[in-house]
């Protein structure tokens, strides 16, 4: 092997995964770019592509936004929805009558099968370029640094669960399982069952009244809520999470004409931000969201004030979906005390707006809470299982009209784990990432996840130095990114660390093989410190908090 010509492990096999191996073919494909040598994905799957979302998921499982917004092309974002219309002889038996549109909700079972589809073309495409591909059936437990001459040109060593060890050059993280609940002490208890995408809540077993609590209220609570149904539960089933709200049912963006929306491209967001010394201000950016929102908000809206939160609601999914492109680059921009306050006052707020269910997935639950089938409960405190009484004690502390706390103990029989993964990694199961955090190569984001360079997605390890060849993708760089849950942000990033790779030169390569180390990490490495206080309560709606944000920001000081 050259020492021009790297050997890429991917660590995954799923949606992400298959993102970057297919836009790194496009890359290796074209002239004037780095040659790779292999690519080897650890993937346990008997088949990358699909990945544990899309590998048999329950029927009722859609995917959570619209066909056009989950292509892994960063350059072709029809792509998806261009290959279901080309492939309809295919897939029209398993899921008849789907109604074709690039707005539409597809099936996660289709995306399952885009994906196995796409994940093959980009190995054919490599194998006809000359570059080997892979595909280990394990796990990585550690990514270790190849000490000088140890593994000629070779910088990392992959450690697979069996033992097995894998030298590569560069090294992609691009599994989204950290293996992690906030609820890890129940996970041995009777009547506790982690909910997956690909669950049957049949295999519960449980009587069909029985009491279930779903810890969580996001998009997975309600899928495991409308399983239930499905698969004939008829008792009561609670729903309680610490924000007690859903996502909200997806509106059409067309629907509300947004003025001026190209004030929020990235471009036109680093010029504004170049204007004022390479930073944002809380403020400021509220005041622009504000001035969109009342423009927008002003049209018809139907009579009383249900008319009224709906056209609110529609105005500010358009505003999330406006800024679904640059919202890590506004996130990016501001001062680190801002961002505290947006992550802990405004975040949620925003992803229910950016990320609503489908239409006939928030029919379906509206219908389980109108019918108080579903009872949606809000500020969750505590789990406990109670062996003695066979089930759990759910502890809330909730608050009346005069934001009185009131404190209410729940009992069930049985209890489903609808939770996100923490985004805390210190607390997470995966060998992996623990590895990577204990051994310094790694350090955690202070709002979740992995740290990373902004700009490249490289690791920046426990001493503030930017690893020179580990890049992460997905769920695990969302303190960096703000959000990673959209499938075209992850497919922007994944094709900037594929240009890199292929743009990279290795002239940080000695002559006598040295690894290239780490890198200086610039402003990146500056301590984070504690924000000051905030001034906004948790309760206010989403307008009257940037109306507070912006009459009265927080502390200029940038820390």
């Amino acid at each position: 092997m050259s020492m021009l010509e790297p050997v890429v492990a991917v660590i995954g096999g799923g949606a992400i995964a298959t993102s970057f191996i297919r836009q790194l073919a496009d890359c290796a494909t074209r002239g004037g770019m780095r040659r790779i040598a292999s690519v080897c994905v650890f993937e346990p799957h008997e088949s990358p592509g699909a990945g544990d979302g899309c590998t048999n998921p329950h029927p009722s499982a859609w995917l959570d936004a619209a066909a056009a917004s989950m292509s892994v092309l960063r350059d072709e974002p029809l792509h998806f929805f261009d290959w279901v219309m080309q492939h309809q002889a295919q897939w029209h038996e398993m899921h008849p009558g789907l109604v074709l549109h690039p707005q539409a909700h597809l099936p996660r079972a289709l995306f399952g099968r885009y994906l196995e589809a796409v994940y093959g073309e980009a190995v054919t495409s490599l194998r006809n370029a000359g570059v080997a591909v892979h595909h280990i059936r394990s796990a990585v437990k550690a990514v270790q640094p190849l000490k000088p001459l140890q593994v000629p040109c070779a910088e990392h060593a992959v450690v697979t669960e069996s033992g097995a060890t894998y030298a590569a050059n560069a090294v992609v993280l691009a599994s989204t399982n950290t293996d992690a609940t906030a609820f890890e002490h129940l996970r041995h208890h009777t009547g506790y069952w982690r909910w997956s995408r690909q669950a049957a809540a049949g295999e519960l077993g449980l009587d069909a009244t029985a009491s279930v609590v779903i810890l969580g209220s996001g998009a997975s609570a309600v899928d495991a809520a409308i399983a239930l149904e499905d698969a004939g539960h008829r008792g009561r089933i609670t729903v309680a999470s610490r924000s007690g709200s859903m996502p909200l049912g997806a509106h059409s963006a067309a629907q509300v004409e947004l003025p001026s929306a190209g004030r929020f491209s990235r471009e036109a967001i680093q010029a504004w931000a170049q204007q004022r010394g390479g930073k944002l201000r809380l403020a400021e950016v509220g005041e622009l969201l504000l001035r969109h929102f009342n423009a927008a908000s002003t049209g018809p809206a139907g009579s009383g004030s249900g008319g009224l939160r709906e056209l609110r609601e529609r105005t500010w999914q358009a505003i999330a979906s406006a800024t679904a492109d640059s919202a890590d680059l506004i996130w990016h921009l501001l001062p680190t005390h801002e961002r505290r306050v947006v992550d802990r006052d405004f975040k949620s707020e925003w992803l229910t707006h950016r990320a609503p269910l489908p239409a006939a997935t928030a029919q379906r639950i509206s219908a389980l809470l109108a019918s108080q089938q579903v009872v949606l409960r809000r500020g969750l405190a505590s789990v406990r299982a109670e062996p003695s009484r066979a089930g759990f004690e759910i502890d809330l502390v909730e608050r009346d009209a005069g934001h009185t706390p009131i404190a209410t103990t729940l009992h069930a029989t049985h209890l489903i784990d609808a939770t996100d993964s923490p985004t805390d990694l210190t607390r997470c199961r995966s060998p992996l990432l623990r590895s990577l955090l204990a051994s310094g190569q790694a350090r955690p984001h202070e709002f979740g996840g992995l740290d990373v360079d902004f700009d490249t997605s490289r690791l920046i390890a426990r001493n503030g130095t930017v690893q020179a060849s580990i890049h992460a993708l997905g769920s695990i760089v969302s303190g960096t990114y703000f959000w990673t849950g959209a499938m075209g942000i992850n497919a922007r990033l994944a094709a900037g660390v594929a240009r890199f790779i292929t743009e990279s030169r290795g002239d940080a390569v000695a002559p006598d093989y040295a690894p290239r180390g780490l890198l200086p990490a610039g402003s990146a490495a500056a301590t984070l410190q504690r924000a000051s206080a905030s001034h906004m309560p948790s309760h206010m709606p989403s307008h009257m908090a940037l109306h507070a944000v912006v009459n009265n920001p927080p502390s200029s000081e940038y820390r």
